[in-house]
């Protein structure tokens, strides 16, 4: 290491390997922590940003309910879209019921109507074991399926 005359003005520190190693890791870790923190924020951000008390849908696209949904016993097929739903019979095409619906979890949706004939409310719970089956019990108690149409 070449050093400079005394009383040149210019004072440079001894040299060490292990200095230059250490300012590494600390210029590293204080990038780390301030890109966590800048990442941390913006999710606090978002979160923010949801002010409903229903869960949000935890899968893509409307957790695959988006489009027709055929009941067992083929009696109607309902349309869903954006979390909400429109029933019409397949033989007339006649509106039963209009409502909406929120997916609780992948396996889990549910449903709240009004029927058209009655003008009554109606809920269910739908248990979802595969993506083109919903399995519901309405509040009576009375059940139901549907199977997504493609």
């Amino acid at each position: 290491m070449k050093r400079l005359a005394a009383g040149s003005g210019h004072h440079r520190p001894a040299s060490n390997k292990m200095t230059g190693v250490n300012m590494n890791n600390f210029t590293q870790r204080t990038r780390k922590t301030f890109f966590t923190g800048i990442v941390l924020a913006s999710v606090a951000t978002l979160a923010a940003c949801n002010t409903t008390k229903e869960k949000v849908d935890p899968l893509a696209g409307g957790g695959g309910l988006a489009g027709n949904w055929v009941s067992g016993d083929n009696v109607f097929t309902a349309n869903f879209n954006a979390g909400q739903f429109l029933a019409t019979t397949n033989d007339t095409g006649t509106v039963i019921s209009e409502g909406n619906y929120v997916v609780s979890s992948a396996s889990e949706v549910n449903l709240n109507w009004t029927g058209k004939l009655t003008g009554q409310p109606n809920s269910a719970v739908c248990q979802r074991p595969d993506p083109n089956l919903l399995s519901c019990t309405d509040a009576s108690g009375k059940t139901f399926t549907m199977r997504k149409q493609f």
